[in-house]
Formats: C-alpha cells, structure tokens, sequence
C-alpha cells in the first residue's frame, strides 16, 4: 500500500494536533515538506503511517539520542570539577546533598533538551535541517506532545529536587533556582524561546557555568566564593560556544523561518569572525582557570594537547567560505569535543598535587 499524504496549513485547527502527533492513537504524521515555515502562511506535507509499521530503535537508543546523552560534559563537567574542588580544599560535604544535587541537574539536562526538541520540532527548526535536533519526532520514533510530556515530568522533577535543596539553605539557593528554573523554561519553551531572540549564548553560559558550579558547591559543601564562580567561567565559554557553532549550521535555515539567533543577527561573516576570535581565546582561558583555580605547576601541560586541538579546529574553520561548506558540517559536535577535553584536563589538573 502507497503511503498516505495530507498537505495542512497553520490555520486548520488540526494543524496542531498533526505537528504534536495527538491526532491518532494509531497513525503518526510525519513532516515531508514545510513551507512558509514559521509564519500565518504555513503549511506542512505529513506522510501518515501507522506506528506499528515504523521502525523503532531499542528504547536505550532512543532516549541516548532523545536526552543527547552524549552531551552529558555540559553538566557532568562543571559538577564534578567542582567536586573535586570541594575534595581537594577539604570542605566539608553533605553526600546526600551532594547527590541530590546531582540527581536535580541531570533532570534540568534531560528537560532541557526535551523540550528543546518539542519547541523545535513546532517552530519548524528540526523540520527544515535534516541534521537538527535528535530528529526522534521527525522520524516517528515519538510523538511530539510524549516528549513534551517528557520534559515538562523532568522539569517537575528537578525542580522538587531543587526545592529540597533550597529549603536547607534558602538565603543561598532560592536566586539559584529561580535563575536556573528561569533560564531552562525560556531558553526554547517559553512564547518564542529567549534563544530564537539572540540571548541563548548568555543563558548557557550562566546556566552551564557559573550558576552550575556555585548551585553544586552550596548544595554539597554549604561553600561558595569567588574560585568557584571562577571555575565555572570556562565551562560556561565552552557552553556558549557550543551553541554559536550550533547556530552556525543552522544559520541558513534560522535565517528562512525568521529565527533571529546571534549568528543570524550578525550574518555568516561576522558570526564566523566571532567563533575564530572564541577559538583563539580558548587556550586562554584553560590557562586563566589552571593559574587561578588549580595552581599546581605540573596542570600547565595541559595546555599542549588542548592547544593542539584547537589550533586544529581553527584551521579547519578558517577556510570556510559559506555556511554550505564542508568545515560547517558537525561543528557543534567539534566544538562539543572541545569541551569533553576542557573539562577532562581540568578535572584531573584539580587532583595534582600542588
């Protein structure tokens, strides 16, 4: 049997429930084409197929992809560094605290990206790049509104995790919590995303960094000073980063549907000046936080291997000349290796004797 296809435009009231995959208990819409997306004119092209019929990864595959399992440096990074900070100034640590506070911020990561599948998946980022997003919703392997779902439970849950936390040292922690259950909904979920306004960058840099390690170190060790806001400041760059290469692939089509991100605000030229400028200064930063935070002699070796990869990624991205070119391609993911190596050097520099 040929496959069934139905063309909706934005002002059929299914046209919501086609996108969310609430239509049908037994179909699910697939988006084929999109056009005009992101405007009073759009229409989408759904190719309906039974969900039996669509074939399905393992459930573990699934959710790895789903909850991009494999971006866990973002959050595990800045914890552990601070972690081991704690550990190594001989602070004072609550363990139960400490590992609710882990359990709380893997939630916030699960929501996070969750729901910025869901929002994506409706404003019709993830629908026009091919390579947006886990593509989970587009391919059939969920229903939109079951990930929406998903998040909104992950949110629920960190946040009452959160509140436990706070409600041990509120004076501390209620600003913490506010900022970050703040900063988590608005980034992609909240009327049109504070990230589709530009501001995504500082959000992940706060949220990912400075606000990060000073949540986890006030949870775990009732301890906070200025090393360890300092600590984050390079988790949060590496985060920041990652999103602008992010938004560099992607600038083309955020350009088409209207998405006014950083890149797409300064144009290819001036967004790719930016990223070389963030590459040249990243070996900078390794140093800043190895001199102020680790301050061991022997931690400075591991600005040769980090350089070395940098300077690498530099001179690949140098010689792009379009957002269409080759070097464009997965530059989010290389970037996001750049932050597995920062956040590896930085842990293991924090246990050298000093």
């Amino acid at each position: 049997m040929n496959p069934e296809y139905v063309t909706i435009r934005k002002s059929d009231k299914k046209f919501q429930s086609y996108l969310e995959g609430s239509f049908s208990s037994d179909f699910r819409a697939l988006p084929e084409l999109s056009l005009n997306v992101n405007t009073s004119r759009e229409q989408v092209t759904f190719r309906l197929r039974k969900i039996s019929q669509i074939k399905k990864p393992s459930l573990v595959i699934l959710l790895f992809k789903l909850f991009r399992l494999d971006w866990l440096s973002l959050t595990l990074g800045p914890v552990l560094a601070t972690y081991s900070y704690l550990v190594n100034n001989h602070i004072n640590l609550d363990h139960l605290s400490a590992a609710v506070a882990l359990l709380a911020v893997l939630f916030f990561h699960l929501a996070v990206f969750a729901i910025n599948d869901y929002k994506d998946h409706l404003t019709g980022v993830d629908r026009i790049q091919i390579n947006g997003g886990s593509q989970v919703i587009q391919k059939g392997w969920m229903a939109a509104c079951s990930v929406k779902k998903l998040g909104i439970l992950f949110f629920s849950l960190g946040s009452i995790l959160g509140s436990y936390l706070i409600i041990q040292q509120p004076f501390f922690l209620i600003a913490v919590g506010v900022l970050t259950a703040f900063s988590v909904l608005g980034y992609s979920f909240y009327g049109q995303g504070l990230k589709y306004l530009g501001f995504g960058e500082f959000i992940a840099f706060f949220c990912f960094g400075p606000l990060l390690t000073y949540g986890f170190s006030r949870a775990a060790g009732h301890f906070h000073s200025i090393e360890i806001l300092a600590l984050g400041m390079g988790f949060g760059y590496f985060a920041a980063m990652i999103l602008l290469a992010k938004q560099m692939e992607n600038i083309a089509a955020d350009s088409q549907i209207g998405v006014s991100s950083l890149a797409v605000r300064l144009g290819f030229d001036k967004a790719k000046y930016l990223i070389e400028i963030t590459l040249i200064v990243a070996p900078l930063v390794l140093l800043l936080t190895l001199f102020f935070i680790v301050k061991s002699s022997l931690s400075y070796f591991a600005l040769l291997p980090f350089t070395y990869f940098t300077v690498k990624l530099y001179l690949n991205f140098h010689s792009v000349n379009s957002s269409f070119s080759s070097g464009v391609d997965d530059l989010r993911l290389r970037v996001a290796d750049l932050h597995v190596i920062y956040s590896t050097l930085i842990l293991f520099t924090l246990w050298l004797p000093k």
